[in-house]
């Protein structure tokens, strides 16, 4: 019995990895707020963003607006402790400069939607719509995050230029440890209202086409986030959510964000946990196929499955506060706590205000999320490091090793010790994985929580926390306590 149990133990995958999501705090800025860019001393109005990504060597996020302006603006989490525990939480955003993006040659405009880092280098996803000849404007491009000039363009496959609908381009992107990954807003002309294709290039120089895969956005009135459930309902049953944005777990795993609006509900927004099957499927009866289709490499794709974290609506305002509109964003922050079975982050959600003075502006929604260590690569992860964030701890090689048939075997003298060293000793639980929407779970006893900028503590409470990187996160090790100082600082 005992070998059966530790078996079972060796060979079993850990498929969602998220154990909780809560809002934090939020920043706000009115419709049609301006600053002076740093870089040309111009004056600069903040709108529409619909994505956002750190650049992981600092606090600077890049934020990307639907008329081609690429953002740069400085996010910190500032918290103030009280005897050693978080007693507040600000988030401080300072917009620093402002960049139009290039029109490649072909483009009356660039819509752009979504953003990614493959090390340093800066993507950005156009969302369909015909140019004055009447040829499609859908496109990956590459750009030059300082200058705004186009540096490439990926290549798209045919079905995606010749069925996908105007104004349900390429919506969501996201940089995954092998490559970019990418799907549209809504379904392809003739495939089912609630599936959407994925597609993924390598993250080589000649970036082929190396994945695809099916996901089931949800219609009205209904969710899909039952891990059996992958049926896509019939073309024109319902309207679909529009999936509006990704951001990488990990190698299997992904956050997809969600949303609908109509004159009835208003706004309603979704955070789904996405997992992406290890083998293919048969996808014949999610997709409709024609000669746009490469048959042979779109009939067997990988499945997806996702799981619910957030349902935010017009009536139900997250935290009882933060209001809902349009969010089009999220992204992680760059720096996490890690503690023996988890990662402590922080994830951004930011809306886009369409220039319009009904809408509540341009928001930021701070969340922290907490995700279990599984074999897969640590969550914050965007293509190869970039010149000065450091690797993942996990190579790729040993992951792929960790998952064929034999390599689990020596785990087993491992696992024989811990149960019995389980059999003579009081174990602590393990906090159970399951996510509670808006539950502030059970963070492994950190008190003293992480952020990009301060923290101030209480008087006569101060010291100082001592923290080691791993990865691309802190770990702390011990804190010195004295009388005199009212500031922790972090070194």
């Amino acid at each position: 019995m005992w070998l059966v149990l530790l078996l079972a133990l060796a060979s079993a995958e850990v498929e969602f990895v998220v154990r909780s999501v809560r809002a934090v705090t939020a920043a706000k800025f009115p419709v049609g707020y301006r600053f002076n860019s740093t870089t040309t001393g111009e004056e600069v109005e903040v709108k529409e963003i619909s994505g956002c990504r750190f650049r992981w060597q600092d606090d600077v996020a890049v934020l990307i607006g639907d008329e081609g302006e690429l953002y740069e603006a400085r996010i910190r989490v500032n918290e103030t402790l009280v005897n050693g525990t978080v007693n507040e939480t600000e988030l401080e955003v300072e917009f620093l400069s402002a960049v139009a993006l290039e029109k490649p040659a072909g483009f009356d405009y660039v819509d752009a939607e979504s953003l990614a880092f493959w090390g340093d280098r800066l993507y950005v996803s156009a969302e369909y719509h015909e140019n004055s000849a009447g040829k499609s404007q859908l496109a990956v491009l590459e750009y030059d995050r300082e200058t705004g000039e186009v540096i490439s363009k990926r290549t798209v496959p045919a079905v995606f230029t010749e069925r996908t609908t105007s104004n349900k381009g390429f919506e969501a992107m996201m940089a995954t440890p092998d490559g970019l990954v990418v799907t549209t807003e809504g379904p392809l002309d003739g495939d089912p209202e609630s599936s959407r294709r994925l597609i993924g290039w390598d993250g080589d120089d000649d970036f082929k086409v190396s994945f695809r895969a099916s996901y089931v956005a949800d219609l009205r009135n209904e969710t899909h986030d039952d891990p059996d459930d992958a049926a896509a309902a019939p073309q024109g049953s319902s309207s679909s959510f529009s999936v509006v944005d990704f951001e990488s777990l990990g190698r299997h795993n992904f956050l997809s964000l969600e949303q609908d609006h109509t004159d009835e509900a208003g706004n309603t927004v979704r955070l789904y946990e996405v997992r992406v099957d290890e083998n293919a499927s048969d996808a014949s009866a999610l997709f409709s196929f024609d000669d746009a289709d490469d048959v042979a490499n779109w009939t067997s794709v990988r499945a997806t499955r996702k799981r619910l974290l957030l349902d935010w609506n017009q009536g139900e305002p997250l935290n009882g506060e933060y209001e809902i509109d349009n969010y089009e964003g999220l992204c992680l922050m760059p720096n996490y706590l890690e503690t023996n079975d988890s990662y402590v982050a922080n994830l951004l959600l930011v809306n886009d205000d369409n220039g319009d003075d009904t809408q509540i502006g341009t928001q930021f929604v701070l969340c922290e999320i907490v995700i279990n260590k599984t074999n897969s690569i640590p969550p914050l992860f965007q293509g190869p490091p970039a010149t000065v964030t450091q690797k993942p701890p996990r190579s790729s090689s040993s992951v792929e090793a960790k998952n064929d048939g034999t390599a689990w075997l020596w785990l087993l003298p491992v696992l024989l010790f811990i149960m019995l060293a389980a059999a003579v000793c009081t174990c602590r639980a393990k906090p159970d994985p399951t996510v509670e929407t808006g539950d502030e779970g059970d963070n492994n006893g950190i008190e003293l929580a992480y952020d990009v900028g301060t923290k101030k503590g209480s008087k006569g409470r101060g010291g100082k926390a001592k923290y080691s990187r791993v990865g691309n996160g802190l770990m702390a090790n011990d804190i010195e306590e004295n009388e005199d100082d009212d500031e922790i600082d972090y070194v």
